[in-house]
């Protein structure tokens, strides 16, 4: 047993769930659900039950949850003639309310957001793959991919050979010198264009709307003004249906001082692709202000529980990936607190006087909103990256080096594997139970 939950809770649970089971009580079985089921009942999502011994130690908890799948079969498939199919609809769709739903959220990093193919590729295969996604600048690339793709068609995207390689190698295109060219006359190193052709190239003319159809994944993707004026935003099927996925993506890896701002594009009914946003307003990097839009996420599809797949060079050197002693943990992070609050305050009172011109208090504000994030979840996965490869930022991907980046993302996925098998499985037995409980066996 372990002071880390609240164990004789689980096991008075778990003995009521298994008598009330037994005796064929579906009732009162439903009421005893719903009346203290949540995702962290008794603490048994605690990160500190999974930090030393990730498998094998939490038997309580293993049966606790496989108890629980057994009662929600037997509700979904009873045929009690007290307990009518509106019943048992309306159960599951309480249930599911209550719970909540889990996001996997795709940092920004450049080229090392090809480590997220590998994060999806376990989860896919242990069949606990979310269906919220939630990806910026790099993160939104391969969000991309993984939403417009079926569940038949998603495994050809983890073997990099299947993805157009050859557009993004065009990404790079030009020698240093035109990319210094490019730099002077415009005030930007690459071409934004190429990127989009690029990205084009593995999304096609699909919109948020259309992906969300074909695939039931939602994709969210970040992108922030290239003012001071408007608020980031977060796009999606509900918030731009008709937004092109591939101009949503250009936008979001806009990084300010590498590509320029863009548009927005939009397919009306006939097929035209126009501007989304008639104003003419442009749109950059949605990791600036927005790298993880949890709030959001929470707010418009009653996500609680988020997966963060983070691999953003500025981020990773700071995060505690190896276990801790509690004391050392708290005060590792008091000083981190200590020394970002400091920045964050100097640098707010830099962009209040107002005294630097436009393209300096741009720059301010950006730093300030960096610093400010929050860059981890309840689960954060963050991989093994060498600094060497901090070298390799803005260089073109290469296929054997991104099968290798896919590997490492997996193992490290594989360390978080039961935690998040603990916090998703009774989410996905909702979700499997409640279509059962309609009748669609």
């Amino acid at each position: 047993m372990s002071d880390e939950y609240d164990y004789e809770l689980i096991q008075r649970r778990l003995d009521t769930f298994r008598r009330l089971r037994e005796a064929g009580d579906v009732p009162a079985l439903m009421a005893t659900i719903h009346a203290g089921l949540s995702r962290n009942v008794g603490g048994i999502g605690h990160p500190a039950l999974f930090e030393h011994t990730r498998v094998g130690t939490k038997r309580l908890i293993e049966e606790y949850v496989g108890e629980l799948d057994r009662c929600l079969r037997l509700i979904a498939e009873t045929d009690a003639p007290d307990l009518p199919l509106k019943a048992r609809i309306e159960f599951f769709s309480g249930l599911r309310k209550v719970f909540g739903r889990s996001a996997l959220l795709l940092s920004g990093g450049a080229t090392l957001g090809m480590y997220h193919l590998g994060v999806i590729k376990a989860l896919y295969e242990s069949k606990l793959l979310p269906r919220i996604f939630s990806g910026s600048s790099a993160g939104s690339i391969v969000a991309a991919i993984v939403c417009t793709r079926t569940d038949e068609e998603l495994p050809l995207m983890f073997d990099p050979a299947n993805i157009n390689m050859e557009a993004i190698e065009r990404r790079g295109e030009g020698t240093l010198q035109r990319r210094l060219t490019r730099l002077w006359k415009t005030g930007y190193f690459f071409d934004i264009r190429v990127l989009q052709e690029c990205i084009r190239a593995n999304s096609g003319d699909i919109t948020f709307l259309e992906a969300y159809n074909r695939t039931r994944r939602v994709l969210n993707i970040t992108v922030s003004s290239s003012t001071t004026f408007e608020l980031p935003r977060l796009l999606n099927y509900l918030t731009a249906p008709d937004v092109l996925i591939w101009s949503a993506v250009s936008a979001s890896c806009a990084i300010p001082g590498l590509y320029a701002p863009v548009p927005l594009m939009a397919k009306t009914r006939n097929g035209d692709i126009v501007p989304w946003n008639p104003a003419g307003t442009q749109w950059v990097d949605g990791s600036v202000e927005g790298d993880l839009p949890m709030a959001r996420l929470a707010e418009q599809f009653n996500v609680n529980h988020f997966v963060v797949s983070q691999v953003n060079p500025h981020v990773i050197p700071f995060l505690q990936t190896k276990p801790v002693a509690a004391g050392r943990r708290t005060l590792r992070r008091r000083l981190q607190y200590l020394v970002s609050s400091e920045i964050q305050h100097r640098l707010e009172q830099l962009f209040e006087l107002g005294i630097f011109p436009q393209f300096v208090s741009r720059f301010v504000f950006m730093t300030r909103s960096l610093i400010s994030q929050t860059y981890t979840g309840d689960i954060t996965i963050v991989p093994s990256i060498g600094y060497t490869e901090y070298l390799k930022l803005m260089t073109n991907p290469v296929v054997v080096e991104v099968r290798a980046n896919i590997r490492k993302a997996e193992l490290a996925t594989w360390e978080k594997m039961s935690i998040i098998h603990m916090h998703c499985r009774t989410e996905r037995t909702l979700d499997s139970y409640g279509v059962r409980a309609r009748g669609d066996r």
